[in-house]
């Protein structure tokens, strides 16, 4: 049974999502839908590449990721398959699949003109053009029938952190629905603690470490650290955003 994965900017108010399913199983019936979200922030590209690389490795090899946040939909930004670490991804060219890309990827651009469609919308080509691609990939159709080999796609990379003496900045890179603040930094060894304006925030392995309100610093599932607060919001006790600096210091020896 193939495993189809969703994530968009779409929201749950309107139909669009099911629509979506809708003309997939036109070609699968026997198809497997998994939403993983359709909660990110409008038009956030480097959002849903996060959640991706985050979701992605949970699933059987084979599964088709479909990801649409397409700020320019019905622009010149290109739609894509992409073949790599033995999943398939559908979705705009517009950097949403960065974070899957290695060396061994395939990219392909689709053929709107070669997918067995009568209208194409200029609005929703997560209906008319990457459902439509999903749903021939799960009838084990070969890709090349509806798309050519791409190299020039967008892709930005990961930011990194940046380290002076016993210092490290980073950057708030994701904000979870409970308001943590996940950083790029990854476990750090040795003993530090977050300083955010003049406030220390100590790095913890539990919540229960801390107070009811009081902030703390844990390694998330993702594998980066987060700033919390325990039964509150980090985002707006602490007042930061995506893309905001943050600092760890490690502790004097």
């Amino acid at each position: 049974m193939p495993i189809i994965t969703l994530i968009t900017d779409f929201g749950e108010r309107d139909g669009y999502p099911g629509v979506m399913k809708g003309v997939m199983v036109q070609y699968n019936p026997n198809l497997k839908f998994i939403d993983i979200t359709h909660s990110v922030r409008p038009f956030g590209i480097r959002e849903a590449a996060f959640i991706l690389k985050n979701s992605y490795p949970y699933f059987p090899k084979g599964t088709i990721h479909l990801v649409v946040v397409d700020p320019t939909v019905g622009g010149k930004r290109r739609p894509i398959i992409v073949k790599s670490r033995g999943h398939i991804f559908i979705g705009p060219d517009n950097g949403v699949f960065s974070y899957i890309y290695d060396k061994n990827s395939s990219v392909y651009e689709i053929i709107p003109k070669k997918l067995p469609v009568s209208y194409i919308s200029s609005t929703f080509h997560g209906r008319d053009i990457f459902a439509v691609a999903a749903g021939l990939i799960s009838q084990n159709r070969k890709i090349e029938e509806f798309a050519k080999p791409f190299n020039h796609f967008v892709s930005f990379p990961f930011p990194s952190p940046r380290r002076e003496r016993g210092e490290i900045y980073g950057e708030i890179i994701y904000i979870d629905g409970f308001g943590n603040l996940i950083t790029n930094i990854e476990k750090i060894e040795g003993q530090g603690y977050f300083e955010i304006e003049g406030e220390r925030i100590p790095i913890k392995s539990s919540y229960e470490e801390v107070e009811k309100g009081r902030p703390l610093a844990i390694l998330g599932s993702s594998g980066y650290y987060e700033l919390s607060i325990r039964e509150g919001k980090a985002s707006e006790v602490l007042g930061l955003s995506i893309g905001d600096e943050v600092k760890y210091v490690k502790d004097n020896p």
